[in-house]
């Protein structure tokens, strides 16, 4: 995944979540393209982020995570978790967008 490719998720959360906190027990994965889909029955409740040749950034609910977690860590897969906390990743562009703003 891309330096571009993240910071288009971390826009989109920017403006799906603002600073209230809707996404506070969300994780975000990257996982590889060929596992995506692997262990869910239900393929229209995975929100893809971000996608290109070799990996997705996929984000989950905690109940999704959970479940997640313990069919991949059966499987072996090479799954990175990217924040357990999509909340902090959104407070932590927006202090450093008020800053910023500060500065000039």
């Amino acid at each position: 995944m891309n330096v571009y490719g993240l910071f288009f998720v971390v826009s989109y959360v920017l403006a799906a979540a603002g600073s209230t906190g809707p996404y506070k027990d969300d994780v975000l994965l990257e996982v590889p393209n060929n596992q995506i889909y692997k262990n869910f029955k239900n393929k229209e409740a995975i929100d893809v982020w971000e996608e290109d040749n070799e990996s997705a950034i996929i984000h989950l609910t905690r109940a999704q995570y959970n479940a997640f977690d313990v069919s991949f860590s059966r499987s072996g897969s090479d799954v990175k978790v990217l924040s357990n906390n999509v909340q902090e990743i959104a407070d932590s562009v927006f202090q450093k967008d008020d800053h910023k703003e500060g500065e000039d």
